[in-house]
């Protein structure tokens, strides 16, 4: 289990690193398999660490929302190529 966590948090960083909002859910699932590794092991550290983590990304998923449906909202013209010409 403890591979497929390290997994799911490398490819999720990775994707998020790559603007993919997939990866917050990979990030996220990661860190609620080391929170159940944390639990069975009794390390209440490692269990702490990514309960926090969890939230923070879940936090960042809502902002990251937010933000992309603030841009697609806005127009931007369109301007044809002879529309630029001095």
């Amino acid at each position: 289990m403890n591979w497929i966590a390290f997994l799911g948090i490398l490819f999720g960083n990775l994707l998020v690193g790559n603007k993919k909002k997939f990866g917050f859910v990979l990030i996220t699932f990661g860190s609620i398999l080391w929170m159940i590794v944390g639990f069975h092991i009794k390390d209440y550290a490692l269990l702490l660490v990514n309960l926090t983590s969890t939230i923070i990304m879940v936090i960042n998923w809502f902002k990251w929302r937010a933000d992309e449906r603030y841009w697609n909202s806005m127009v931007i013209p369109k301007y044809k190529r002879s529309d630029l010409q001095l």
